[in-house]
């Protein structure tokens, strides 16, 4: 990337898709619904870890 503005624009999209997901995931629990999975992207699973009932990770494809 050229434009160093480039970067912050990418990183910026990343934190907002976290937070928008984030948001499902705390409104399902907020509901009553039994959350097992949160993940960020779709594809294969790069790395995960779980915490109680719940499996947090990452996937491939953005």
């Amino acid at each position: 990337m050229k434009n160093p503005w480039s970067l912050v624009f990418v990183a910026g999209l990343i934190v907002s898709v976290f937070l928008h997901e984030l948001g499902h995931y705390l409104t399902a629990r907020r509901s009553g619904m039994k959350v097992t999975q949160f993940y960020m992207g779709m594809g294969p699973r790069i790395f995960s870890f779980r915490r109680g009932e719940v499996e947090f990770g990452l996937r491939a494809l953005p």
